[in-house]
């Protein structure tokens, strides 16, 4: 009995010759595919080495290719991150701008409390000298009301 891989179980000569005619198609053949025995028999490896060789190519520039896409994929994302990101910084910058226009707006009107009551403060005490001054003149001549009441009662 003669096997594929050309060793035969009797020790007597070799037989190179595939027991199976195989049918290779180029265009779509995978390494994987192929008949591991077939694949082993030197003969066939010699034919099927740059079937294989073509085949490896196009998966390895199918990987590449698949790879290419998914960084592309990735970068299209980062971008979109990106805007994402700008539209929110734009939306802060409004806010940040409203939040300094407000703060700035509290502190004139902060300044301007300030002046009213310092203004309210010099009336109330030019108010409170006046009143001390009426009060004081009013005290005077009921004073002198009285005094002149007693001059002229203690006269007659």
């Amino acid at each position: 009995s003669i096997d594929v891989d050309g060793d035969s179980n009797d020790g007597t000569a070799r037989d190179w010759r595939v027991p199976n005619p195989v049918f290779v198609n180029p265009y779509g053949l995978h390494a994987s595919e192929v008949d591991d025995k077939l694949v082993r028999h030197p003969f066939a490896q010699h034919r099927l080495q740059p079937l294989a060789e073509d085949s490896l190519q196009e998966d390895v520039i199918r990987a590449r290719q698949e790879g290419l896409q998914q960084i592309q994929s990735d970068i299209q994302g980062i971008h979109q991150l990106y805007q994402e990101l700008n539209w929110h910084v734009g939306q802060q910058q409004n806010y940040i701008d409203s939040i300094e226009s407000t703060m700035r707006h509290a502190s004139d009107r902060t300044a301007q409390a300030l002046e009213q009551v310092r203004v309210a403060r010099l009336h109330q005490r030019r108010r409170n000298t006046r009143t001390c001054v009426c009060l004081l003149g009013v005290a005077l001549i009921i004073i002198l009301a009285c005094l002149s009441v007693n001059y002229f009662l203690s006269r007659h």
